[in-house]
């Protein structure tokens, strides 16, 4: 499943798969030479691009709690009780 962004949540999304390496791309197992920083498998995302999308799903994933907690509040109480 793809988002369009990480502001617009998706409510049955649970988790997310990110491939991620030093460098963006991936590499053919037979270049030469291999480079210790580039994926050989699926292309990966490159540490510069990981943490800003890892701060993005995070900040969205505290959004949707705020939201969640806004729009049941008597759950939250009961929770806290």
């Amino acid at each position: 499943m793809l988002l369009p962004s990480p502001a617009e949540p998706e409510p049955d999304l649970t988790g997310v798969m990110i491939e991620s390496c030093l460098s963006d791309g991936r590499q053919e197992l037979t270049a030469e030479p291999l480079r210790r920083d580039v994926g050989v498998t699926d292309a990966c995302l490159g540490r510069a691009r990981t943490k800003p999308l890892l701060d993005a799903l995070a900040e969205a994933s505290r959004h949707r709690r705020r939201t969640a907690a806004v729009a049941r509040p008597s759950e939250a109480t009961a929770l806290h009780h």
